[in-house]
């Protein structure tokens, strides 16, 4: 689903985000096509851009400069498409928002380099004209990031990996940009550190309901309604809260024995996701979702009443149905 579609009810945060997109555009805008096309076409690409969204709602809660925040967002979002490219070569992922990956058009190499390109040029904006309190802050999440991703590569093919490990990896390796971004909003909007700590926690929850969400997808969703490659995590050996809470449901082990290969063939595939519904892998990762969407929602609740928190209420209301 693209940005326009998704935000057509808040026209005057559409507007801003088509700003951010120019902003990212500019930064990103380089003579040479071969460095400029492959990082033109992902951000062309389109998606949700939440994390932008959510950093520009969080601001709106104090006194909202366009001018300082819109760059930030930009940064925000630059970071985010960078992991996505990096993401989808370790993954080998052919499709990405509907369209062909650039590691897969332009090749690995290029994907790389183009990630890297895009992180360097995220730092870039915000060090022209923000404190070092910004760039410090980028800079910790970059590095959670990556533990994140880490920690998830650690446990490939581990079937033992617990509920309490599968939310650390996604705390980090997905959540905390969410949480950057409200955390970054609201001190761009001055509040005061109190509330800015609990733009924080909010955006820290509803990532992680959002990456839950995320991976029932990958089991319930195909590529043309989620607009990418499906099934990749179990093809790769990381394997998601659906997996993990059906293997906790399976008493036979029948589920745990499909797990013993790392080499799945389309047939393994089948059977696996096929138990995963069966063991209620997916109905209970969703409730797990729903505990941390209320619990983003009870974090609302005690932010200040305006329309960006009934904006940020709808938000979870969609993040939690959606299909894509």
């Amino acid at each position: 689903m693209t940005m326009e579609i998704f935000w057509n009810q808040n026209r005057k945060l559409l507007s801003e985000l088509i700003e951010v997109k120019t902003i990212m555009k500019n930064t990103i805008g380089h003579p040479d096509s071969f460095v400029r096309d492959p990082i033109f076409q992902m951000i062309e690409a389109g998606g949700k851009m939440l994390r932008p969204s959510l950093l520009i709602l969080s601001s709106k809660f104090g006194k909202f400069d366009s001018e300082r925040v819109l760059p930030i967002a930009a940064a925000v979002e630059l970071l985010h498409t960078a992991t996505l490219i990096h993401d989808d070569i370790v993954d080998n992922s052919q499709l990405r928002r509907g369209v062909e990956t650039i590691q897969s058009k332009f090749g690995k190499d290029a994907a790389v380099y183009s990630g890297d390109y895009m992180i360097a040029r995220s730092f870039m904006l915000i060090n022209e004209q923000y404190d070092k309190n910004m760039i410090q802050n980028l800079s910790k999440k970059i590095s959670q990031i990556c533990a994140g991703e880490l920690k998830q590569y650690r446990f490939r093919y581990n079937p033992n990996i617990s509920i309490y490990e599968y939310i650390k990896i996604v705390s980090a390796k997905t959540a905390a940009l969410f949480s950057l971004s409200m955390y970054m909003g609201a001190y761009l909007g001055g509040l005061d550190e109190k509330k800015i700590r609990l733009f924080g926690l909010t955006g820290l929850r509803i990532g992680i309901a959002y990456q839950i969400i995320d991976d029932c997808l990958d089991y319930s969703g195909t590529d043309a309604t989620i607009l990418k490659s499906s099934h990749n995590d179990l093809k790769q050996g990381f394997y998601t809260l659906p997996l993990i809470c059906a293997l906790k449901n399976d008493k036979s082990d029948s589920l745990k024995s499909l797990l013993e290969t790392s080499n799945f063939n389309d047939e393994d595939i089948c059977k696996i996701y096929n138990l995963v519904i069966e063991k209620k892998g997916i109905r209970d990762a969703k409730k797990m979702a729903r505990r941390y969407t209320e619990k983003a929602y009870d974090a609302l609740e005690r932010l200040p009443k305006c329309e960006s928190r009934n904006i940020l209420s709808d938000i979870l209301d969609s993040l939690l149905e959606r299909q894509y």
